[in-house]
């Protein structure tokens, strides 16, 4: 496949379907290939001058696999910026849809963690907002 090809807008098919419009069609078309090419689903062709791709293993096994809707709930909350316990505790419960589920773990591993921080007491709103400050670099 070759993105500079793909984008021409030269195809017959895709002419009489983009009709006047064929030139933001094909801006379209190119955007999502750029996603492609983000989400590692294409890679540029070894040995290949030019535009020229091949489907990548990871883009084989969604594609074999008709499972997009897995891949893309899994895009919607990505591992790597999130806490490694929460990823752990709450990602399995978000992806198969039970989300309700995932924002009560969420906000229970929030409440253990501030009642940790806070000595095992009860915690006031006025601590609350001094614990925070101190983690953020802020003196109380």
């Amino acid at each position: 496949m070759n993105r500079y090809n793909f984008a021409l807008g030269t195809d017959s098919e895709l002419t009489s379907y983009g009709g006047d419009n064929i030139q933001e069609f094909c801006k379209r078309f190119t955007e999502a290939w750029v996603w492609l090419e983000r989400e590692m689903f294409l890679a540029p062709k070894p040995g290949e001058k030019g535009d020229w791709v091949f489907i990548t293993r990871r883009g084989r096994k969604v594609l074999e696999s008709q499972d997009f809707n897995t891949y893309k709930e899994t895009y919607l909350l990505p591992s790597e910026n999130l806490d490694p316990i929460l990823t752990r505790k709450v990602k399995p419960a978000f992806i198969s849809g039970d989300c309700d589920t995932a924002v009560f773990q969420a906000f229970k591993e929030v409440e253990v963690r501030v009642r940790t921080k806070a000595g095992g007491k009860p915690c006031r709103q006025r601590r609350l907002v001094r614990l925070y400050r101190i983690q953020a670099g802020h003196l109380p």
